[in-house]
């Protein structure tokens, strides 16, 4: 492991967050 892999991995977990909170903001839009 690198930096470069550790800097993958970083900006692939926030992706997966960033995409798991739009389909949350899609799917109960009164909360937002």
């Amino acid at each position: 492991m690198n930096r470069g892999d550790d800097m993958y991995i970083v900006l692939l977990a926030i992706g997966i967050g960033y995409l798991a909170y739009l389909t949350v903001a899609l799917l109960k839009p009164e909360k937002f």
